[in-house]
This record gives structure tokens, C-alpha cells and sequence, in this order.
């Protein structure tokens, strides 16, 4: 390769300079004709825009999407049943590395997440929360047939079948 320089027009034989712009990828939109340097920023403009989404990657077995390829991966493995993650102490195995390490707290006693009121730990984040609940009174979830409210979303789902009649007498709403 002949040049005399490092600039394209250096280049002895302008067939071998290479390219003065590299290639770049380009993302279009496909409801207008924006179109973006990254996948990121066209996914932001279709959220923001036109209030779309389309997410990067898909389960190919059931409808399941994530922007992230490690998270669909993962996923992917609930369908196959693989369990990469084994615990060292009892043998139960996962296949997530995050379902090991929540698991793992039961045998180390790990309370990480902590409630500031009360000093109250608890192994999983959502506990906590659902825990703070019972200090502040917020009732966040609500039924749509009677209005009625909950600290955790799993007791208004359970609460709202008494509804479809799908429950023992017990379990009848009185509100």
C-alpha cells in the first residue's frame, strides 16, 4: 500500500485510501424519518414520541422481551430447565445466579435490606418494602370492583376473586 502521508488524499492510488467517514450504523424510525446513531436513542424517540416500544431481544418460546440478551438467556432456561446455579450447602439448584444468592441468605442469615424504622431485616428487597408498608399506612393497592385496599399486590389478587365467585364463603367481600 503506497502513501505518502496518513490523510485519504496521501494515498498514491486513491483506490486504496480507505474511507473518510467510517460506517455507521443507523437505526430508523418506522413511524416517521428520524432516524438515530444508536438503538438506544431510537428507542427512547419511539417511547417518547410516538409511545412505542419494541425491546431488543425475544424469548423464542413464549412472548418474553428484554432490552438485555444475558437477561432473555436467562430467562430462556426456565423453559428447558436448566439449572446452572447450585448451592454448595444443600444441593437446590437455580437458573438464576440471582435466585442462588437470595437463596444463599438462608443459610447465612443475611438480611441485607434493612427497615429504617424499626431495625427489621429482611433476605429480599421487596419485603422490605411491602414491610415499610406497615409503618407509613400506604395501601397501594386497590381493588377495581369495591374499592377495598391492600399493603401487597399478591392480597388484592387473591382478594379480587371473590368476585369471579371463584372462592370458598369465606372469602366473600363485605364491602
Amino acid at each position: 500500500l503506497a502513501r505518502t502521508g496518513t490523510a485519504p488524499s496521501d494515498y498514491l492510488d486513491q483506490e486504496e485510501a480507505p474511507s473518510i467517514l467510517p460506517t455507521v450504523d443507523t437505526f430508523p424510525c418506522r413511524s416517521c424519518t428520524s432516524v438515530f446513531s444508536s438503538w438506544d436513542f431510537l428507542q427512547k424517540h419511539r417511547k417518547t414520541v410516538h409511545g412505542e416500544f419494541e425491546p431488543r431481544h425475544r424469548c423464542s418460546r413464549c412472548p418474553y422481551t428484554s432490552d438485555y440478551k444475558y437477561e432473555v438467556v436467562a430467562h430462556e432456561r426456565t423453559h428447558t430447565g436448566q439449572k446452572h446455579f447450585v448451592c454448595a450447602t444443600c444441593d437446590r439448584s437455580f437458573t438464576l445466579q440471582d435466585s442462588l444468592t437470595r437463596h444463599m441468605r438462608i443459610h447465612t442469615g443475611e438480611r441485607p435490606f434493612v427497615c429504617a424504622t424499626c431495625g427489621k431485616g429482611f433476605t429480599v428487597l421487596s419485603n422490605l418494602k411491602n414491610h415499610e408498608r406497615t409503618h407509613t399506612g400506604e395501601r397501594p393497592f386497590v381493588c377495581p370492583q369495591c374499592g377495598k385496599s391492600f399493603l401487597k399486590k399478591s392480597d388484592m389478587t387473591r382478594h379480587s376473586r371473590v368476585h369471579m365467585g371463584a372462592v370458598s364463603g369465606r372469602d366473600v367481600c363485605r364491602t
